[in-house]
């Protein structure tokens, strides 16, 4: 079997042999370390790489020493596509994957979130088990949001460099996984894309029908005060991005049946929109001609 982990990590069973081995290798994320010397974590990311790794660009192996988040959610993704016979190539440069179809070329640039600086005031408190907590929703919107903002940064650099086209189809795929805290009441990309708020119920003081709603919420609030948009497919300066990819559950806790956590979210507004066919197999949200959000 292929392995992600070219590092020779013993299998340890203890904290205490944990950190050891965390200073000894001081340059890399904490994260990969702990699935390289645990068996049960080590078997499921080295299942996904033996699928993945003829598909991997050549920096795959190093940059997951320090990225692993981030590098295991694009395999994660790219695993997701080959079981449902989707073929795309990836390169060294440019986007991570490209998926031509009938003559269109769909690219997809993935990122997960991070929680933030330690001293950042908005950064995404770690999670405390055993004892309650509120979910700290603000947060984590505050960090999706932002990482929206950098992919959609990072189009407008492929643009520039004619590595990607104005009419090509262009997706953000973001994992949340690594912020923690999972919740999925309403899927938290929505309300930042869409600017959905809250489940609203509108009872007349007089005689009347009872009304069923969702509030709009078009900005949250840093701790500074600074606005952060909650409406990214509400702008028309991001109409080059058709649609966003989004998964909760980091690459460990993935389901069974890989990619059923993530779902596809169309933007109304693209200037080139995705159409039926290639993704269709994704779960996705969509505005339909009446203006309401439908879900497949």
């Amino acid at each position: 079997m292929q392995s992600i982990f070219t590092d020779d990590f013993p299998i340890i069973d203890n904290n205490l042999e944990l950190e050891e081995l965390v200073k000894k290798y001081f340059e890399y994320d904490r994260y990969y370390i702990v699935s390289g010397c645990t068996i049960d974590r080590r078997t499921k990311f080295d299942n996904l790489y033996s699928k993945y790794y003829p598909y991997a660009d050549t920096h795959f192996l190093t940059e997951v020493k320090k990225k692993f988040h981030q590098r295991t959610w694009e395999m994660y993704l790219g695993c997701a596509l080959l079981d449902r016979n989707i073929i795309f190539s990836s390169k060294n440069i440019g986007p991570d994957f490209l998926i031509e179809d009938n003559g269109k070329k769909i690219w997809i640039e993935c990122i997960a979130c991070e929680k933030g600086a330690v001293e950042s005031p908005d950064r995404v408190p770690d999670m405390i088990y055993g004892i309650p907590q509120i979910v700290p929703v603000d947060e984590i919107l505050i960090r999706i949001a932002g990482a929206l903002k950098a992919k959609k940064e990072k189009y407008d650099e492929y643009i520039k460099s004619g590595i990607v086209k104005e009419e090509d189809q262009f997706i953000i795929a973001v994992n949340a996984g690594g912020l923690g805290h999972s919740m999925d009441y309403w899927p938290l990309i929505l309300k930042c894309v869409f600017a959905v708020g809250y489940p609203t119920l509108s009872i007349p003081v007089e005689q009347g029908p009872v009304v069923q709603s969702i509030s709009t919420v078009p900005y949250i609030f840093k701790k500074n005060g600074r606005k952060v948009p909650m409406t990214f497919f509400i702008e028309k300066e991001n109409m080059g991005i058709c649609a966003v990819m989004y998964s909760k559950n980091d690459v460990l806790n993935h389901p069974h049946k890989l990619g059923e956590d993530i779902i596809l979210v169309h933007n109304p507004l693209a200037r080139t929109p995705l159409e039926e066919g290639v993704l269709d197999s994704f779960r996705f949200y969509k505005i339909n001609e009446k203006g309401v959000l439908d879900l497949s």
